[in-house]
């Protein structure tokens, strides 16, 4: 016989499973929606690796109809990321409105009620594509439909199909069944009324599509075009690894072929931006793969609480500019890459530069991690890269200390390459009133990277910044000769290391954005 949902739910899972982490219940039988019907939900999450997760399952309880929705961590994480594509939700509201009969969810429930308040976002212009195209057909079958069955037939679909694409295209959460005239009436509680007051009537749910199209952007037939796929699809597994600090997920084929990958670092600060690093084979492409994976990381730094995700610069007009766009990732800073050839370098002029005085500085060097006598003012000096032009994208807030610089050095000493930096100090002093730093492959061939100049705000218009790197890039030529150029990056709205950069004679090459993912 039912008893209370609640206390009939904590005996269960207290017979079921006496070892679960944590288990809630959750549905409409904890809200004054319930019926004699209802049933009791039951999410359970059960210790790391345990074989019985994951499943689900339905039992009769104390007279109760019982639906169990059994993970561990990693099957819980993946199955609550596997829904966000689909904009239906239904995981993360049992887990953000349950009610705890077992342990203590944490703050799994917070980061799930987080993901609802925040909705799904608007449709990438892919997608707006396909649901134009989508009513546009359905439009079309339900106008010129003459037996009066089939009529009937496809208005109760094409009544579905319209009270679906109002919520995609409103950029909110998709139901089915009750829950997608609930999600109508959260959306417009005016549409809602629409839409059930045009149910089983084929000209006001006609009428209701063309008003769908109209806001979406016209109808669309001629010219609509969607890849397929081929049967290896399917069998693509996605694997979390672990890379030092990094998260990490592999996509692989199901013969093993690997097929993509992606990498999440973790932000310096609780609550700070992580960066993305995204790659998928070229030959593997428009796979979904990418999606998958971008899927991972975003499910995995919602549950971190970060604030954002920037990617790592991809060039402008290639593929992985088109796919980041497509899903909804925020342009935040274009780059431009400038290069400087070494050979046949005009040495007067640099020299000119980088021998000019400058009362007051000196200029001084070194290979690989900062003299000791200079770690901390060389630390102090790093916060002149506080105010560098950003434009969009989240700064880097943490804090930079001895240990940092040196932890900086090392990784590149690590990598085999060579870590050159030249810096102005104050004279007297020898306090670093700036730096400009540069990484040399360890061969000392092909092309060096310009890692960062920068002048504490105090000491600039001294024209500091211009004088470091004139004497960087003749230490570079002259430490290694067979070195072919040197490569630059810089914010477009940077403009006076812009300026410094075509000076020195650094020529244009490409350009690069960065996208960013944010995360309510």
């Amino acid at each position: 016989m039912q008893q209370h949902p609640v206390d009939d739910a904590r005996a269960l899972i207290a017979q079921r499973f006496p070892e679960a982490v944590w288990a809630v219940v959750t549905g409409s039988v904890l809200t004054d929606r319930r019926t004699p019907g209802s049933d009791l939900d039951i999410v359970v999450q059960l210790p790391d690796g345990d074989p019985a997760a994951p499943h689900r399952a339905s039992l009769h309880f104390r007279g109760w109809p019982v639906e169990l929705f059994v993970h561990d961590r990693d099957t819980l994480a993946h199955y609550l990321a596997r829904e966000l594509p689909g904009r239906r939700p239904t995981l993360h509201r049992m887990v953000a409105t349950g009610v705890p009969v077992a342990g203590d969810p944490g703050e799994i429930t917070a980061r799930c009620a987080a993901v609802l308040a925040a909705g799904p976002g608007p449709l990438p212009d892919a997608a707006t594509r396909a649901e134009r195209y989508a009513l546009t057909d359905t439009l079309d079958d339900l106008v010129h439909a003459t037996d009066p069955g089939e009529r009937t037939a496809i208005a109760g679909a094409a009544w579905v199909t319209a009270g679906e694409a109002a919520l995609r295209l409103g950029g909110h959460w998709v139901g089915r069944s009750k829950w997608l005239l609930r999600e109508l009436h959260d959306l417009d509680p005016a549409l809602a009324a629409e839409w059930l007051a045009a149910a089983g009537d084929p000209d006001r749910i006609a009428a209701l599509l063309r008003r769908l199209l109209d806001q979406a952007g016209g109808a669309l037939f001629a010219g609509y075009r969607v890849p397929g796929e081929r049967p290896a699809d399917a069998a693509v597994r996605v694997t979390a690894v672990r890379d030092g600090d990094r998260l990490g997920w592999l996509a692989s084929a199901g013969d093993g072929r690997p097929l993509g990958s992606a990498f999440l670092r973790p932000p310096g600060e609780p609550g700070g931006t992580g960066g993305l690093e995204l790659a998928v084979h070229p030959a593997e492409r428009r796979r979904g793969i990418g999606t998958r994976l971008l899927d991972a990381v975003d499910t995995a730094a919602r549950e971190r609480r970060m604030r954002a995700v920037v990617t790592d610069a991809v060039d402008l007009g290639t593929p992985g500019d088109a796919f980041l766009a497509a899903r909804g990732l925020r342009r935040v800073l274009t780059l431009t890459y400038v290069r400087l050839p070494l050979r046949g370098l005009d040495t007067g002029a640099l020299s000119a530069v980088a021998d000019a005085p400058h009362p007051g500085y000196r200029l001084t060097s070194w290979t690989g991690t900062v003299p000791g006598d200079l770690a901390a003012t060389f630390a102090a000096s790093r916060r002149a890269m506080d105010d560098m032009p950003m434009d969009d994208a989240e700064p880097d807030r943490r804090p930079w200390d001895t240990d940092r610089v040196r932890a900086v050095a090392a990784a590149v000493a690590a990598r085999g390459d060579v870590l050159l930096t030249v810096a102005a100090l104050t004279e007297p002093g020898g306090v670093v009133a700036g730096f400009t730093e540069l990484v040399v492959p360890g061969a000392g061939t092909g092309d060096g990277l310009h890692y960062g100049t920068g002048v504490l705000p105090e000491h600039r218009g001294q024209g500091l910044a211009r004088w470091m790197k004139a004497a960087s890039i003749r230490l570079a030529r002259a430490r290694f000769p067979d070195l072919s150029g040197l490569v630059a990056d810089t914010a477009d709205s940077n403009a006076a290391m812009r300026r410094i950069n075509r000076a020195l004679g650094y020529a244009p090459t490409h350009r690069s954005v960065l996208y960013q993912l944010d995360l309510p």
